[in-house]
């Protein structure tokens, strides 16, 4: 999975009382311009997902959470995208 393909959740799961909507990416984040623009169109695939049938069926009853892990370690540009939209970057 990556931020190219942006109108795809790559995973969705609950943990510790939170939906967890995850983010996976596996290839560098170079040009960072595409890739920033690419993971803002990702983060609106994301929230139309929250308001869908399919994550109220599943999930109502949980605050959503969304996580990005990224092989790469995150350019600044990527990490202010992160965190104006609330984005939990896992380092583990």
């Amino acid at each position: 999975m990556s931020v190219e393909r942006h109108d795809v959740i790559d995973a969705a799961s609950t943990r510790d009382g939170w939906a967890v909507l995850t983010i996976h990416q596996f290839d560098a984040w170079e040009p960072v311009d595409e890739r920033s623009e690419q993971l803002r169109a990702k983060l609106q695939t994301y929230e139309r997902f929250v308001l869908s049938n399919s994550y109220q069926m599943h999930f109502c009853r949980f605050p959503v959470r969304i996580e990005i892990v990224s092989v790469d370690p995150l350019p600044q540009e990527i990490q202010a995208i992160c965190r104006q939209w609330g984005v939990v970057v896992r380092d583990d």
